[in-house]
């Protein structure tokens, strides 16, 4: 599956014209390809945050955080990250008719998780906090959506952009969310 969501990054436009093809029930595509993968970043937080820690220069060590309360945080943000893939299907679904698309909340909710995939990819940086940033090549989301509107949505190509705009607005609109939840909910997992 990790050879698959790579191929999938690497050349998106070959891979989603067969995804989109030949689409798999919902419930077999959350068990086989989203649930692993929105493990990637939470496996990587917990071993970053409870084994690695971060560095601390004016002390001239590593400070870590509780085990348990990591793995609470790392279990809440897996959650929060497989609950937020409906959520922005059926946000892109409600949107598609302003892009001259037709509303599809399973076409639209593949198409988001396979535009995570760059996303969870990433979080694997997360096991080495001085890695972190790397997570931002999980913006490449944003070229796999864009790629990928003709085969599962149908988007005509002249509304392929303003409706990868407006995605990724509700992308981040969401993660934020998700985040704010995060450390409400798992306080001590996150400084």
């Amino acid at each position: 599956m990790i050879g698959r969501a790579i191929r999938l990054v690497l050349a998106p436009q070959a891979r989603l014209a067969v995804l989109a093809a030949a689409p798999v029930p919902l419930k077999e595509f959350y068990r086989d390809w989203v649930m692993p993968l929105a493990a990637i970043p939470a496996v990587a937080g917990f071993v970053g945050a409870a084994v690695v820690g971060y560095a601390l220069p004016l002390a001239h060590g590593a400070a870590r955080v509780n085990p348990f309360a990591a793995l609470v945080g790392a279990t809440v943000g897996w959650a929060l990250s497989v609950l937020l893939v409906p959520v922005l299907g059926l946000a892109i679904s409600a949107l598609a008719p302003r892009f001259d698309t037709p509303p599809d909340s399973d076409a639209a909710t593949r198409l988001v998780a396979y535009a995570f995939t760059p996303v969870w990819l990433a979080g694997a940086a997360l096991a080495l906090p001085p890695l972190a940033g790397l997570a931002v090549l999980g913006l490449w989301g944003a070229v796999i959506f864009h790629a990928g509107l003709p085969a599962f949505l149908g988007t005509p190509e002249t509304r392929r952009t303003g409706f990868t705009v407006a995605a990724v607005c509700c992308g981040v609109i969401g993660f934020a969310v998700a985040g704010s939840l995060l450390r409400i909910m798992v306080p001590g997992a996150y400084r």
